[in-house]
């Protein structure tokens, strides 16, 4: 794999997930999927810098990181879903249900969890997906009810190009930034020069 890419992409990963942010930022979910679907920064690497994030002691960022890996699973498809659904990451899920300080957090996960498993865990290759709920159910959390919509499949299966059209017009109904945006874009464009600055530096 090219470094560069993948230097960009942890950039785009932070940048998605900068303090001060109420949600991820769009352009950098947007390269992200970019950088994963044309095959530039593997989906292992992918998960275990994502990885970092829901680990964060932070609850703000351990969210933007669970949004932005909430897209990523929407919009990149079965090279990311088969990584997500294999031991290692679903232990790494049931480990963070049970250290999270934040009930915010832990809700959002166990979201998640219960919405993949609707959509795509009756599938062989994710198994491990079911046996996960399964054993958490057994541990006693408790997943919202959750039924299966053709609006909630139409979001992991519509084409690539339609989902990244819906977040561009997104941006653009957002495009008239509040006071608290303002802020938060001040903060962000500072990360992505100190990002970038380091690089250099290296």
């Amino acid at each position: 794999m090219d470094s560069r890419k993948t230097a960009l992409f942890e950039i785009n990963l932070g940048m998605a997930t900068c303090d001060g942010l109420t949600e991820p930022y769009l352009p950098a979910v947007l390269t992200i999927c970019d950088l994963i679907e044309a095959g530039d920064v593997l989906p292992s690497v992918v998960l275990d810098c994502i990885k970092t994030k829901l680990e964060s002691a932070k609850e703000q960022q351990a969210l933007l990181g669970l949004q932005v890996l909430e897209n990523i699973v929407k919009n990149c498809g079965g090279c990311i879903r088969d990584e997500l659904t294999k031991k290692a990451y679903c232990d790494v899920f049931h480990n963070l249900a049970r250290t999270a300080s934040h009930n915010s957090v832990k809700r959002k996960l166990l979201e998640l969890i219960k919405t993949w498993d609707c959509v795509f865990g009756e599938k062989p290759q994710h198994i491990n997906l079911i046996i996960l709920l399964n054993t958490m159910k057994a541990d006693g959390f408790i997943f919202p009810n959750l039924q299966v919509s053709k609006a909630m499949l139409a979001l992991y299966d519509a084409p690539r190009a339609i989902q990244k059209s819906d977040m561009t017009r997104k941006r653009k109904l957002e495009s008239v930034p509040t006071p608290t945006q303002i802020t938060s874009q001040s903060k962000l464009h500072k990360q992505e020069h100190f990002y970038f600055s380091q690089r250099q530096r290296k």
